[in-house]
């Protein structure tokens, strides 16, 4: 008895892209590609590490799929 192949729905990396001075800071970008939709992604966001909260909107580019 095999297993069947399991396709993701979606592809996500995530990349640190840098902190402010003192740590409290920090910026990374989650990206990938939404198979479903056939369009790629990033989203950057800010993490106050301190307070363990997001400081702000997450910013979103969406990839047309042309």
């Amino acid at each position: 008895m095999g297993l069947a192949p399991v396709e993701a729905k979606v592809t996500v990396r995530i990349k640190a892209l840098g902190s402010s001075p003192r740590g409290q800071f920090v910026a990374f970008e989650e990206f990938g590609y939404s198979f479903d939709k056939a369009k790629v992604f990033s989203k950057i966001r800010v993490m106050n590490v301190w307070k363990n909260r997001y400081v702000d909107k997450v910013i979103e580019v969406k990839g047309t799929g042309n």
